[in-house]
Formats: C-alpha cells, structure tokens, sequence
C-alpha cells in the first residue's frame, strides 16, 4: 500500500501494478469509487506489458477525507502531482465519469506535453444542457442541475449485473463514501464546459461510451468525438454508465486496440 503527499499535505493512495519500462497506464475512478473498480484493467493490461497506474481521489477509497475544496481543478493537481511523483514519462490518463472530468480539467490546466493519449469513459466534455449543446445529465439544464444530482444519488448506473464474483470482490474492497458531504464537487465539476479543451486537443482520444448509459442520450459520444482532431469512438455493447466492469473483455480489446494503433 503506498501514498504521496499533495501540495495541499492530503494523502493520496496509490498502486503502480506491471511492468517497470512498460508503457504507463493511469486510470481515475468515478465519483464515489475506488481503484478496485480497476481491477480487471489492471489484470489484462500488466499481463500485456504495461504499467499500470490507479489510485483513489481525496474522499475516496483509501485516500485521506479532505472535505476543503472539493473542487475538480483540485482534482486535476492531484493527478498532476501523481504523474509527477511516480516521475511518469508520456502516460495514458484514463478516466471513468468523475475520473474523465478529471482528465479534462488536468489537461486545461497542465496542457498535452507529457501525455501520450487519453481515454475518457461515459463521460462527456459538457455534462449540462445549454442552447448550444443538446445534452445534459438526465437531460438537465443549469436550473435542473440540484434535482439531476438526487436523481444521480439513487439512479442503477450498470444496464445489467454484474457477475456474482465480481460483486463479491467489490463488496470486500468497499469503503466508506460520505455522499453527501461530496456533493460540492459534483456542484463544481458538472458545471464545467471543457468543449475548447477537446477542441485544443491534439492527442488520441479513445471516447468510450455504454450503449444503454442510464447519464446520456445514446449519441454522446459522437458529439464528443466531433469536437477532438483524434477522436476514435467506442461503444460498448449491453453496458450502462460503466462498462469497463459491465463488459470487461470488449472495454480491453477496444482500449488495447487503441492503444496498439496509436502508440
């Protein structure tokens, strides 16, 4: 079990899995996770080669509870300031949900140098409708966003179970999650428009969406990919808002492909 120090002195759990000169591989949680939800990830992708990256946000998993600034810049310096301890050379930053917003507000704050490709799941650039972006959380708006995140509270994110065991495993790696004391930062980070980030964006960009996400109208992804120079689209077949647990083997062959062509 290992953790770093933040600039702002709050421990960050973190586990580095794979090969040490393989390429590295960073993978963010949603909100409320924790890195176990990564773990079929990290099981196929070391035993391809690669290093493998996860760790739990401030809040979450086995993190340090930090309830001051709850914000997603916040977010983003703490995957910079991973990247930087672990001295990581042209990674890959994945990221589920929460995770992919946190990929977006890295790269608009710390650019694409050290950055290899991204990979952003079920999550779009814009999370709010407006009336220049036809999508929003559960259809929302910025005057539905306090009745969208309730919803979000008791809303099944997966489209079908998952099996027994890996419910079983999740249970046992579960950890205390104080929703509502988190609720400030889906209050700042789903506001957040990162439409010029993507459109800045010169990197390879894996969008990967599910097919019966419960968040987003099922042509999300395409609106992301629209906006990016490299932008690849993936959906994947008979999941929800999770897919790299809901089905692992097509969410791995569609990133390993990816990674395969790009790298």
């Amino acid at each position: 079990m290992s953790y770093f120090l933040t600039s702002d002195q709050v421990k960050i759990n973190y586990q580095i899995s794979g090969a040490y000169d393989g390429q590295s591989l960073v993978f963010s949680t949603g909100f409320g996770a924790n890195q176990a939800n990564w773990q079929l990830q990290v099981d196929y992708f070391t035993t391809a080669g690669y290093r493998v990256i996860t760790y739990d946000h401030r809040n979450q998993g086995l993190s340090q509870v930090a309830l001051e600034d709850l914000t997603i810049k916040r977010q983003g310096q703490d995957l910079k300031e991973l990247i930087d301890y672990c001295h990581l050379i042209n990674p890959v930053l994945i990221g589920h949900s929460l995770g992919a917003s946190t990929v977006w507000s890295y790269l608009s704050q710390f650019g694409q140098e050290n950055i290899s490709a991204v990979v952003t799941e079920d999550l779009p650039p814009k999370c709010i409708r407006s009336l220049d972006w036809p999508i929003g959380l559960f259809d929302a708006n910025q005057e539905d966003l306090a009745v969208a995140i309730e919803k979000l509270r008791h809303q099944s994110l997966t489209y079908r179970p998952l099996p027994h065991e890996l419910q079983v495993f999740l249970a046992q790696k579960a950890t205390p999650f104080n929703w509502m004391a988190n609720v400030p930062l889906l209050l700042d980070s789903l506001p957040q428009d990162w439409r010029p980030v993507a459109q800045q964006e010169e990197l390879p960009h894996l969008v990967v969406t599910g097919q019966y996400s419960p968040l987003w109208p099922a042509d999300q992804g395409q609106l992301t990919v629209a906006l990016l120079t490299k932008g690849v689209l993936a959906m994947i077949s008979e999941t929800g808002h999770v897919p790299h647990l809901e089905n692992p083997v097509d969410f791995n062959t569609s990133l390993a492909n990816f990674l395969q062509k790009y790298l």
